[in-house]
């Protein structure tokens, strides 16, 4: 009798332990890329444009997302959001970044597209001034992820979800082709 109580004892001991393990690893959060998530505003998630409107940087710049069908131009409103409750205040290094999609058609060329990425009160971003607009080609790919592209890095706190606006355009200097091309992307965010 004494063996069966003594081995209860040890089972009912062995589970405390491992009840008090996992609960210690629930309570510990660990901020990785898919801690955060990037949260559309407007009704679009993905980036669109069809070779039939190439317009100027000064038109390009005030899109807004209205009056013209899609494809046209390409129009993100998006916040970056955690995923998870981040407990203890940290700052935080993120990177946005485009990945093409591959589509049974032909592309634009990537020195065509062009992006411009403002802060929620349209104040451009590093990189995306008045004098100079990126476009797809000229934008670094990200070593971990080759067939991605680096369209921004900054830095937040882990309490912070900052918005931001993406226009994307034909450049005005594309000649416009007859037959059909495209170019597709999707966007995503992640914590360095």
């Amino acid at each position: 009798m004494k063996k069966y109580l003594h081995g209860i004892f040890l089972i009912g001991l062995l589970c405390l332990i491992v009840f008090a393990f996992f609960s210690w690893k629930k309570g510990t959060v660990k901020i990785d890329e898919k801690s955060y998530f990037l949260k559309f505003h407007s009704e679009e998630d993905v980036i669109h444009l069809k070779n039939e409107l190439p317009v100027s940087d000064a038109i390009g710049k005030t899109f807004t997302g209205e009056g013209t069908e899609k494809g046209i131009q390409s129009y993100l409103e998006f916040q970056i959001i955690p995923s998870i409750p981040i407990e203890k205040e940290k700052k935080l290094h993120y990177e946005i970044y485009l990945t093409k999609r591959r589509e049974d058609t032909d592309f634009i060329s990537d020195h065509y597209i062009k992006f411009y990425l403002t802060d929620e009160e349209d104040k451009p971003l590093k990189g995306f001034d008045e004098y100079h607009i990126p476009v797809y080609g000229e934008l670094k790919y990200l070593r971990d992820k080759p067939s991605s592209k680096l369209l921004y890095a900054g830095t937040m706190l882990s309490s912070e979800k900052p918005k931001f606006k993406l226009r994307v355009w034909l450049a005005d200097n594309y000649a416009i082709a007859e037959n059909t091309e495209i170019f597709v992307s999707d966007i995503y965010v992640r914590i360095k």
